[in-house]
């Protein structure tokens, strides 16, 4: 089972306890009565797909901040470790060069301004995430 489907069993199963505690949030549920327009019958359904949307937009804004936390501890020598918003991994990064040795080559020996240019602005080495491949720090 992969951790999407599982986040995904826990966000349905903290609706499911609303539901069956009558503990709706007022947001979720308006939207709900509203879109269900007077059809009783449709008002769960609907109360539980709007708040599982809810629930799931909390989480990624959670991951992105949390993200963004432990890049800045990154930069400032803090943590070994980020946080992928992208995909959720959390975990060393890989180092990968942030640009392309041979088009250095090509632009150095074809045109050598730039190449130079290239070399300035592509110079060192960027952290990238080891699940994904998603930029997490563009220079490092």
């Amino acid at each position: 089972m992969n951790t999407n489907s599982h986040k995904l069993d826990e966000i349905y199963r903290i609706v499911g306890e609303e539901v069956s505690r009558k503990e709706y949030q007022p947001g979720a549920m308006a939207r709900a009565v509203e879109e269900a327009q007077g059809n009783r019958d449709l008002v769960q359904p609907l109360y539980i797909k709007f708040r599982r949307e809810e629930l799931v937009r909390q989480m990624a804004e959670e991951r992105r901040a949390q993200a963004k936390d432990l890049c800045r501890k990154y930069a400032a020598g803090q943590t070994s470790v980020l946080a992928c918003p992208k995909c959720g991994y959390i975990g060393k990064p890989q180092l990968t060069n942030r640009g392309s040795a041979i088009l250095l080559v090509l632009l150095f020996c074809a045109f050598v301004l730039p190449g130079a240019i290239y070399a300035l602005v592509y110079d060192g080495r960027k952290a990238v995430c080891a699940n994904c491949g998603h930029t997490l720090i563009n220079k490092v």
